[in-house]
């Protein structure tokens, strides 16, 4: 009993004992598991931390960023700014520019706009110098001749300037001055020698040889040659050559008799009828006859500038027959 007992005991003993060391590892266990839970929270709460603290670093590295891509942007609109002003700043200097330069060419309009006015008047007066100076040049009224030379079969007039030195020469050479017969005649930059005897011109470089003649510029049927018409001066009886066509004696004497009042045996004209032609002389004045075409000329342009419409006025006014009309053609 006592060994049992004691064996009881013993058991108990031993129960309690592994109880309590049961108990000692449950609670230790329970320590253990706390302390692994707590670390777990720790841990758990430390890895919301550092996300919390990884997202924070995220949006500021990003809020970083949006910074930095904001003072990029500012620096660029700043440049680009600055580059507006230069702009602006082109564009108004070119606009003051732009407003000068049109000033200055409405005030050159304005001077084109005189310079043309005057350079009409200045047209129309060398027009009417130039058309003088032709007139000179082809009717010869300045010195009684127009020279030309002969090229290619056709005949060509000199320049005014040649014309004006040939013109002195050929009077030299009509006058008989030794030496005259030939003269070294530069016009243009090339020299010519003429040969008033011979009427021909000489190239002094190429040695080409040419004709030469005068044309005193008067109607065909004068009968001065041109020395002649050239070589008059004040004397009248150089002026008159004695007509000879019979012809032209019948239409004046036609003319005589039955012009004005030759028909009215009470006028003092009918004495004409009793009038005979002795002699007919026509005037052959080259200075006048030029000085004639050239008024002529020129009241033919004023009619045209000035649209003047001129009708031929009637010959024949106080004759009984149409003599003058008739007698035109002489």
């Amino acid at each position: 009993m006592d060994a049992a007992d004691t064996l009881s005991k013993q058991l108990a003993a031993e129960t309690q004992k592994r109880q309590n060391a049961e108990m000692l590892c449950l609670q230790t266990l329970f320590q253990k598991a706390t302390e692994l839970a707590v670390e777990r929270d720790a841990r758990k709460t430390s890895e919301g931390l550092s996300a919390s603290l990884q997202e924070q670093m995220n949006r500021m590295s990003q809020k970083l960023d949006e910074l930095v891509d904001e003072k990029e942007k500012r620096k660029s609109a700043e440049e680009l700014c600055t580059t507006l002003k230069r702009q602006l700043a082109t564009m108004i200097q070119a606009t003051q520019e732009l407003d000068a330069e049109k000033a200055l060419r409405k005030a050159a309009e304005d001077h084109v706009a005189v310079l043309q006015d005057v350079l009409e008047t200045v047209t129309i007066e060398k027009d009417e110098l130039k058309t003088q100076l032709q007139q000179k040049s082809v009717s010869g009224f300045s010195h009684g001749a127009t020279w030309q030379y002969e090229i290619d079969g056709r005949w060509e007039a000199f320049t005014p300037e040649a014309t004006e030195q040939m013109h002195q020469a050929y009077l030299d050479y009509l006058k008989e001055i030794p030496g005259s017969q030939h003269k070294t005649i530069c016009s243009g930059g090339v020299a010519r020698v003429m040969d008033f005897e011979l009427m021909q011109q000489k190239h002094l470089r190429t040695g080409k040889t040419r004709s030469i003649r005068a044309l005193p510029g008067v109607p065909p049927v004068w009968e001065s040659s041109v020395p002649d018409l050239l070589l008059q001066g004040n004397d009248l009886g150089s002026f008159y050559k004695e007509e000879a066509d019979p012809e032209i004696w019948e239409a004046i004497q036609y003319i005589l008799d039955s012009s004005g009042h030759a028909q009215d045996a009470w006028s003092d004209c009918s004495c004409m009828r009793r009038a005979w032609v002795q002699s007919v002389h026509r005037i052959e004045n080259m200075r006048l006859w030029h000085r004639y075409k050239m008024r002529l000329d020129t009241m033919r342009r004023d009619h045209a500038t000035y649209k003047i419409s001129v009708e031929p006025a009637e010959l024949d006014l106080d004759g009984v027959f149409p003599c003058m009309a008739e007698c035109q053609e002489f």
